[in-house]
């Protein structure tokens, strides 16, 4: 039974429309990660709208059962071959194309109106194929970069085999004659020939299906070592678990390191089980949320670790399915150093506040107590201007004595301004010395003004050695034995002590006094620069202010205590390394 070419035309426009579905639905999956799919949809609807209007010959205008139709035949090949570069990365300008697109329409017009041929109709669309074919056979096989011909090489051979039965047909026509001019009067070969494209069509379909999902499985695969790399190379710590119970099924090296687990004893196992909330209701206060909208983003949790420490970590967490299951992907973020370096930056802070604050006052109290002399000179230069025009030896005398006064207090005035910058920079090698030599040396630097003022001292730190600048630390009891001293009052039995305090966890160094007290200070004050307890009182005020710089240098802190007035003072501080003797 010969073929029948309408019933065979009617099959492919069936079989062209369910490829169309296919290739759809192939768009629809992947339209948002590859390129050039929408094409291959355009293409195949040529393909489908030529094959109606050639099963419509007869019924419509020859110019589009014959000349639109096979027109779209290869426009439809163009578009399948430029999304095919699109897809692969290798666009190619098309202007060639378009060119042989109307010399192909121009030819197959002039065959149908002007002089009527069958024949070269045929041979004309058997061309056209062949120069698209062999390009989009080129572009699949040679082309394409060789990472990618693993997937192409199928959809290639179509485009081969495409390209064959163009030639066969071409072949055909210098071979045999050709007398028929009704296309569905071809005879067989004609038919095998629309069966060949129809079998071909069918296979160009499935390669592109197949060529696609290779390419996708292949990215899944390589999202999927990313992803797994990064998760276990993550210095975060990183776990898979399940939303509706918690159970965790992977983590990654970062939860070892920080938590302190190893792999086997977490896997299969709840976090509360393994206790790694340090507040249940912060875990629960996070499912809620990863429940409701998915995801949690820095939050910041206590976490718990194997040996029953805890730390702070910021929380992120997003919820994604994996087989039709919620799970969760978390990230802590362990933030114990941040936090540390935080604190430390705002204890520098109020540092650098505290030392700001100082250096305001210290500016004042130099600008005051500098002025006072300079102020001294200068009026007293005018006197002595006018005195000695007088020629009043007295006068002069007088003027020059008020000079030379001032002159040596700014002098006093700059030599302990100068100390005092020094402390901190000019020091010595640290030793570790008794604290009795130390106290007895400051002894001997006071020992008139102690004398004078008919002062008893009684010191009681001869088991302790201290370590620091053996110079600085006998400028401490120094200066603090010549406060104590100086300002007794009326006390009939002036008494100093110096001793230790071991109480409590650091021993206290204490200089204790029964003289006149001192009215509650804040500590600013009390230990800044020229601050006098008595205004009365010689002396810069300096000596506290360089106490305390040295104690602070040494790594300690000092204090004063005082119950008021007429209740004497004590000033205890800390040095650090500061030790009892070995008995």
């Amino acid at each position: 039974m010969p073929l029948d070419l309408r019933t065979i035309l009617v099959s492919n426009v069936i079989t062209d429309a369910v490829c169309i579905l296919v290739v759809a639905a192939l768009w629809r999956q992947s339209r948002n990660r590859f390129a050039g799919t929408g094409h291959w949809i355009l293409g195949f609807a040529c393909q489908l709208g030529a094959l109606l209007l050639i099963a419509l010959r007869g019924h419509i205008p020859d110019m589009m059962s014959m000349v639109a139709s096979n027109t779209l035949v290869i426009a439809g090949a163009m578009l399948v071959y430029r999304g095919l570069g699109r897809f692969v990365g290798k666009r190619t300008p098309q202007i060639h194309n378009y060119v042989l697109l109307g010399v192909f329409a121009t030819i197959h017009t002039y065959f149908v109106l002007v002089q009527p041929d069958l024949a070269v109709r045929n041979l004309n669309v058997s061309l056209g194929i062949l120069i698209i074919v062999v390009q989009s056979a080129w572009l699949a096989l040679r082309r394409v970069d060789r990472s990618m011909r693993g997937f192409t090489r199928g959809v290639g051979a179509v485009f081969v085999g495409y390209g064959l039965v163009s030639g066969v047909r071409i072949a055909e026509f210098f071979i045999y004659s050709h007398d028929s001019t009704d296309y569905f009067l071809s005879g067989p070969f004609e038919a095998l020939v629309l069966v060949s494209y129809q079998m071909l069509l069918i296979l160009h379909t499935v390669t592109l299906v197949l060529m696609v999902n290779k390419r996708l499985l292949a990215e899944v695969s390589s999202q999927e070592e990313k992803f797994s790399k990064a998760f276990r190379c993550s210095p975060y710590v990183l776990t898979l678990t399940r939303l509706s119970d918690g159970l965790i099924t992977d983590v990654n090296e970062g939860f070892v390191v920080v938590a302190g687990y190893p792999h086997a004893e977490v896997i299969h196992r709840t976090s509360t089980e393994l206790h790694l909330w340090d507040r249940p209701e912060d875990r629960a206060e996070a499912a809620a949320e990863l429940r409701q909208s998915g995801k949690v983003h820095w939050r910041k949790y206590q976490f718990r670790k194997k040996s029953g420490t805890t730390f702070p970590g910021l929380f992120s967490a997003e919820v994604l399915q994996i087989e039709n299951e919620d799970y969760v992907l978390s990230s802590i973020n362990d933030i114990t150093e941040r936090e540390r370096d935080e604190e430390a930056l705002r204890a520098y802070g109020l540092e650098l506040k505290s030392k700001n604050e100082e250096l305001t006052r210290f500016s004042y109290a130099v600008s005051h107590d500098l002025k006072s002399p300079v102020v001294t000179i200068r009026s007293f230069l005018d006197f002595l201007r006018r005195d000695l025009a007088a020629n009043d030896a007295q006068l002069i005398d007088r003027d020059l004595r008020f000079i030379q006064t001032a002159t040596e207090k700014m002098g006093r005035l700059l030599n302990e301004l100068l100390e005092l910058a020094s402390i901190g920079r000019t020091t010595h090698v640290a030793v570790e010395v008794s604290l009795q030599s130390i106290v007895q040396e400051a002894l001997a630097l006071v020992a008139g003004q102690i004398a004078d003022g008919n002062v008893t001292v009684v010191v009681t730190v001869q088991p302790y050695l201290v370590t620091g600048d053996t110079e600085r630390l006998i400028e401490v009891f120094q200066n603090l034995l010549d406060n104590a001293s100086k300002f007794m009052g009326e006390q009939s039995a002036p008494r100093i002590e110096i001793g230790v305090d071991s109480e409590g966890p650091e021993p206290v160094i204490f200089v204790r006094d029964n003289g006149i007290g001192i009215e509650t200070l804040d500590s600013s004050e009390l230990f800044g620069a020229f601050k006098k307890l008595d205004p009365r009182a010689e002396g810069s005020g300096i000596g506290l202010a360089l106490v305390q710089r040295i104690v602070e240098m040494h790594g300690g802190r000092i204090r004063m205590e005082s119950a008021g007035i007429g209740q004497g003072a004590t000033f205890s501080f800390t040095l650090a390394g500061t030790r009892r003797a070995p008995a």
